[in-house]
């Protein structure tokens, strides 16, 4: 017999569609957020990340409800096993960057890596706004032409999580902000901020911090990815993601022992460093249905599209041709490639300056809902989902092989 606050429970809880939205924003808001604090040691960022946890928490139990109410059959069992690993996995990994937060509560740790890192072709800044008047997001991004996703501001002693780009900015105001280098680099020279890359940490400790950090970004985006186009080899590589952060989390702890930092320091970068693998032990685990040759449910290609920040695909053409993944353009208007299907072949992660693309290469993008109109013209959404029922069709003629 349920107590009343199962029965809320359940009777609050929306469509799993909605639920599996409201997840993975706030995941990876929660991931975001966690590894800002790593940069900067703001404690009243870390109770958000805190706040996140418990919200998160909720959202998958809410989730794992809705998906046993809908099974009716083993079918129904089969379909449903992508949805709740998923939920399940990303409810640790919010617990991950819950324990990060809760390291540097109680570890305050004194240091910083100045205002920016770089994930890739990502860059994420921290900027202090110094201008005249205020102004609306939206009309500086219009009048820059760039895109870049504001994912905090701290007015005061108040945080704004993921604030609409109609809100305002003012001289005083601090927002974090991530997107390729020169639409973030534009953003700051127009709010007056500046960057500095400087790090407060010796090198040979922050490098690798950096590198747990980076890698484990990459593979929840391409976990995702995973999900949205079914494929095995990108499975496969989000494996071998997993194990290259196993490797280097070894080689940070053997160095973080031998450094000289003081102890409140060393405690909260170790416990920072465990957590970040789990991370990475989650990323894998949102695959496994992929990697156990179980396919994932339909549901996902909608809630992908859907998202604050979006996996979809874009196909090139004869204009597109000879053209570098920079020369394409994408990164000003917040559109990542994650990985590039020329023919039965992948390209993870292809250098920009270097790789070249061919007209029907598929290139699995990372994008913000903000990009989504440009994402339009470049390939309109039935087209999109044409082009990922094809990716679904050469896999599943690869399992019947």
């Amino acid at each position: 017999m349920y107590n009343n606050q199962g029965v809320d429970l359940l009777l609050r809880a929306r469509s799993v569609k909605e639920l599996l939205k409201d997840l993975i924003d706030k995941t990876r808001l929660s991931m975001d957020l966690s590894f800002y604090l790593l940069l900067y040691g703001d404690g009243a960022l870390a109770e958000r990340v805190l706040d996140l946890e418990k919200k998160i928490h909720l959202l998958e139990l809410q989730l794992a409800a809705r998906t046993l109410i809908a099974i009716r059959s083993p079918d129904d069992a089969l379909r449903g096993i992508s949805i709740y690993k998923l939920g399940t996995a990303l409810d640790k990994m919010a617990n991950a960057s819950g324990d990060i937060a809760k390291a540097f509560k109680t570890f305050r740790p004194d240091f910083t890596f100045g205002n920016i890192y770089s994930e890739g072709e990502e860059l994420i800044a921290r900027l202090n706004v110094n201008i005249r008047e205020p102004a609306h997001i939206d009309s500086i991004l219009e009048r820059l032409n760039v895109v870049v996703d504001v994912v905090a501001l701290r007015r005061g002693e108040h945080w704004f999580m993921e604030p609409p780009t109609n809100m305002y900015i003012k001289r005083g105001d601090v927002v974090l902000v991530k997107g390729s280098r020169s639409a973030v680099e534009a953003f700051a020279t127009a709010v007056g901020a500046s960057l500095r890359e400087s790090q407060a940490l010796p090198s040979y400790v922050s490098d690798y911090l950096l590198e747990l950090s980076k890698t484990v970004n990459i593979m929840y985006s391409l976990a995702l990815a995973t999900l949205l186009t079914r494929n095995r080899w990108l499975a496969d590589y989000v494996m071998e993601l997993e194990e290259h952060v196993d490797t280097v989390l070894l080689k940070f702890e053997k160095t973080l022992l031998a450094s000289y930092l003081g102890e409140n320091e060393r405690a909260a970068l170790m416990f920072a460093a465990f957590a970040i693998e789990h991370m990475a032990d989650s990323a894998l685990e949102m695959v496994f249905p992929i990697l156990e040759g179980i396919d994932p449910h339909s549901l996902l290609l909608e809630v992908l599209e859907e998202t604050k920040e979006r996996i979809s695909v874009i196909e090139m053409d004869e204009s597109d041709a000879g053209l570098t993944l920079s020369e394409l353009g994408y990164q000003e208007k917040g559109v990542l490639v994650l990985a590039v299907k020329r023919g039965k072949k992948w390209f993870i992660m292809p250098p920009y300056t270097g790789f070249k693309v061919q007209a029907g290469d598929v290139l699995l993008v990372k994008y913000y809902e903000e990009s989504e109109e440009f994402v339009e013209k470049e390939e309109a959404e039935e087209d999109r989902e044409e082009i990922i029922e094809d990716v679904w069709e050469e896999e599943e003629s690869k399992k019947a092989s």
